[in-house]
């Protein structure tokens, strides 16, 4: 899980990336939240960074899930049509219930606690 804060833009989003990163093969075929909670502001460059996180996720047959968006957030998705492609689950407990479920399912093979 990554939580997210402050804004999302041009300054901040290569930071995201280097966590992202660093977390690739431990979540690899499992799941990565993104707690989006306390997230201020989101121009392209982030929204880009969500969308090369989810290409990324795919690739590596993860699952992305971004949790708790602010409104300005999900309406910014919803407006650029992008509500379809990215995983948007309304809480973090949401999310980590899913991700806790397949964690389960799969023998407890994700390192969720």
């Amino acid at each position: 899980m990554v939580h997210v804060h402050g804004p999302l833009d041009y300054a901040t989003s290569a930071r995201l990336e280097t966590e992202i990163d660093q977390l690739w093969e431990r979540v690899s075929g499992g799941y990565l939240v993104l707690d989006l909670q306390q997230v201020t502001f989101c121009d392209s460059t982030g929204l880009s960074r969500l969308i090369t996180a989810f290409a990324d996720a795919r690739q590596r047959q993860t699952t992305l899930l971004l949790a708790a968006l602010p409104l300005f957030l999900h309406r910014t998705l919803e407006l650029t049509g992008l509500t379809p492609f990215l995983p948007v689950r309304e809480s973090l407990a949401q999310a980590l219930s899913e991700a806790k479920a397949h964690c389960a399912h799969t023998d407890g093979q994700q390192p969720f606690s």
